[in-house]
C-alpha cells in the first residue's frame, strides 16, 4: 500500500465506523420521558460534523485485535455517550454559546440553565 493510498483508508474507514456508532447511538437512547431533557441532548452532537474519533478509534482497536466491528459497537456507543455529556456540562459550566460551529445543544433546544459552577 503507498503512502497516498493509506492517507485515504484512514479518514474512509473512520467514517464507516462513525456512520455504524451514529447508527447504534439511535437505538440506545430511547423514544419516552425524559428524552427532551435527557436523551435528546445526548443525541444532538453526534449529528453534527464531528469526526466520531472516539467510537472510531474503538472499533479501529478492537478489529487490531481480531474483533468485528459488531463486537465493539457498544463499547464505541459508550465512549460517544460519555464524551457527548462530558460536552454537555462543559457548556452549561463554562455557558458556551457554541459548539463545532453551531448553537450548543442546550441553548438550540430551548433551555436556559443557570451555571452551577463546581469549587475545584
Amino acid at each position: 500500500m503507498t503512502a497516498a493510498a493509506g492517507s485515504k483508508l484512514v479518514p474512509e474507514i473512520f467514517c464507516e465506523y462513525g456512520e455504524i456508532t451514529r447508527a447504534a447511538l439511535a437505538e440506545y437512547l430511547p423514544s419516552k420521558e425524559p428524552r427532551r431533557y435527557l436523551y435528546d441532548l445526548l443525541a444532538d452532537y453526534p449529528h453534527r460534523a464531528g469526526k466520531m474519533m472516539r467510537p472510531s478509534l474503538c472499533i479501529a482497536t478492537a478489529r487490531a485485535f481480531g474483533a468485528r466491528p459488531d463486537e465493539a459497537i457498544q463499547s464505541a456507543v459508550s465512549i460517544e455517550l460519555l464524551h457527548n455529556a462530558l460536552l454537555i456540562h462543559d457548556d452549561i459550566q463554562d455557558e458556551s454559546e457554541e459548539r463545532r460551529g453551531d448553537r450548543r445543544c442546550t441553548r438550540s433546544m430551548g433551555f436556559r440553565w443557570r451555571s452551577t459552577r463546581a469549587t475545584h
